[in-house]
Parts: C-alpha cells; structure tokens; sequence
C-alpha cells in the first residue's frame, strides 16, 4: 500500500465520549461520596454527594442505583488504595520484628478503613456484597498469618494449628482494633503497640502449651 494512501479509520479504535464523560462523572461522584465518608463516619446523603461532586442528584442516581450500590463502590475505592500500598513482611525477621511490622501495618490499615467501618454499621441488614468483601478479607488475613508465622506454627500439631491462627486473627482483627481505640479509648500509637503484644502472647502461649486444654 503507498504511503500516501488514506488510512483505514475502519480499523481505529474511536473513543466514546459518552462513555469517557460518564467514566468522568461516576469518579466524580466517588472522589465526592468518599470525603464525605472519610470526614463524617457515617452513610452520606445523595444531596450531599451530589453537591460535593457537582452533579445533580439525578446524575447520581443515573450511575448508581442507591446509596448501598455507592458506598460499596467508596468501601472498593478506599479498600485498593489502602491495600495497594502494604508490602510484603520480610519473612526473616525475627519474631519480634515481624510482630511490629504486622502490628503496625494492621493499625495503620484499620485507622485508614474506620470511618468506612463505621458508616457501614448504618446498613442493617448490610447488603450481601459488603458481607462478601469481609469473608474475602478474613481469608486474604488468614493466608497472610499462615506466611507470616509459619516458622512459630510449624512446630505445632494440626489441632494447634488451626486454634493458633483462630486466636491470632482474633487479635488482629477489626473487632480488637476497635475495641482498643474506642472502648478502651487508646491513641493509635497505644493500640498498635497492644495489638503487637496480643499477637505475641498469642504465639509463645501456643508454642508453649502446645496440646493443652482448659477443663
């Protein structure tokens, strides 16, 4: 074919602008719904929302079916960027170092996520998806706990095991975080450092009393 032949424009991807100005909007509507969340800890209201982001109500509505369909989308939006930036515990430390890097990045992630938490107790019963995300977020836990300690939780028989990662995502869970920060009243800092003395007791208990039982 010459090189001065008309290009086959058949063949050229075209850009919607329909679509680029809704992409536009819904992460108007986001960016808008989150601050609201991250500032009030609670469910906004789309009035709110929507003069927050500068679109109507109507266009709010348009993207999003309800405020539960939202405020997933806020809950996913928050849950990427926080879980986006956590690294990788260097399995060679020692106990201890990766007790505090677990303890302070379990801190640090769950002050990130408590406004969002918060608000999601407004939702009763909550809606199948934000159910889904927990379940999916105690199994990623879970396998995180078995890589982290698996050194500690090799020298224990099966039934140990299994009561020893119950027992540890018991006290790096979002319950014990804010238990520590709201019903104990702990600053952060405080909290983190309690949780990292949890997990410890947590795995020399274990380790030391491997197969005994209360009676």
């Amino acid at each position: 074919m010459s090189i001065h032949a008309a290009p086959d424009l058949s063949a050229t991807p075209r850009i919607d602008g329909r679509n680029l100005r809704a992409e536009s909007t819904r992460r108007k509507i986001i960016v808008g719904a989150r601050a609201l969340v991250e500032e009030q800890g609670r469910l906004p209201k789309v009035a709110d929302v929507a003069r927050r982001s500068d679109v109507s109500v109507r266009s709010v509505f348009q993207h999003y079916q309800d405020v539960e369909t939202l405020f997933v989308a806020v809950v996913d939006a928050i849950a990427d960027d926080l879980e986006g930036t956590r690294r990788d515990i260097d399995q060679r430390g020692t106990l201890d170092e990766r007790v505090r890097a677990l303890a302070e990045q379990q801190g640090w992630l769950y002050e990130g996520l408590m406004p969002v938490v918060l608000a999601a107790r407004q939702l009763n019963p909550p809606p199948a998806s934000l159910i889904d995300r927990a379940r999916q977020h105690r199994e990623a836990q879970h396998r995180r706990l078995e890589t982290i300690f698996h050194a500690e939780l090799a020298s224990l028989g099966e039934t140990a095991q299994v009561e020893a990662l119950e027992e540890l995502q018991t006290v790096t869970g979002w319950d014990c975080w804010i238990a520590l920060r709201q019903r104990q009243g702990m600053a952060a800092e405080r909290a983190t450092t309690t949780m990292g003395r949890l997990i410890l007791a947590v795995l020399r208990s274990t380790t030391n009393n491997a197969g005994f039982m209360m009676t």
